[in-house]
């Protein structure tokens, strides 16, 4: 049950703004790709990539599960535990991506023709770079969530905002420039940008964390 008073004050305007705006960029931008393809690409290829990405939703999901696991128990305060925690992740998740782009690429074909039919064993080539791309949106989601984690909120909303224009700008000139390609490229690339600069405001935050309480 609920308890205390309830208030008559308004949610502060501002606040609100600067949290929702980005999430809404945020979510706006999570499609990009999806219109990309629907533009610019081919509807068999918007077909290939959205079957290709329902099937490696395992790689996200195990992401998801590691970081709902950690949120708790784990002082994200702590430079030693978040970066322990990182690496035991970041490897899990290549090894898992390794794996799923070593079976894409030797049984690919043959795979989705089973799996999906033949009309698929034209995706194949998307494999490799579709496994690369949801591993580092699945580190960069990490990174990410952990900067906010660790207190550094500021950062944490200016790097989903960043990330969200970014995304849209890349994913279409992407696709303006190198068709269906293009798109995959513009999606790695913002990626890993988000990766970086995560996982260089989360250092920055720990770092003044250890400071702060050294």
């Amino acid at each position: 049950l609920l308890a205390g008073e309830p208030t008559q004050e308004r949610p502060p305007f501002g606040r609100l703004r600067r949290s929702f705006l980005p999430l809404l960029g945020e979510t706006v931008a999570g499609r990009a790709d999806i219109w990309a393809f629907s533009l610019f690409g081919t509807l068999v290829g918007l077909g290939h990539y959205s079957a290709l990405q329902t099937l490696m939703m395992p790689i996200a999901m195990v992401s998801n599960a590691m970081l709902a696991s950690s949120t708790a128990h784990l002082d994200w305060m702590s430079a030693k535990a978040v970066g322990d925690y990182m690496r035991r992740s970041i490897t899990l998740l290549g090894m898992l991506c390794v794996a799923v782009g070593a079976i894409g690429v030797i049984i690919g074909p043959t795979l989705l023709a089973a799996v999906l039919g033949k009309s698929f064993e034209g995706a194949s080539w998307m494999i490799p770079w579709l496994t690369f791309n949801i591993m580092l949106q699945a580190i960069a989601g990490q990174l990410h969530t952990a900067v906010q984690l660790s207190g550094a909120s500021s950062a944490f909303v200016l790097i989903q905002s960043v990330d969200a224009a970014l995304r849209l700008a890349l994913v279409f000139a992407g696709a303006l420039v190198l068709g269906e390609l293009g798109i995959i490229a513009g999606m790695l690339a913002c990626s890993l940008g988000k990766a970086v600069w995560s996982a260089y405001a989360l250092s920055r935050q720990l770092r003044g964390s250890e400071l702060a309480g050294g």
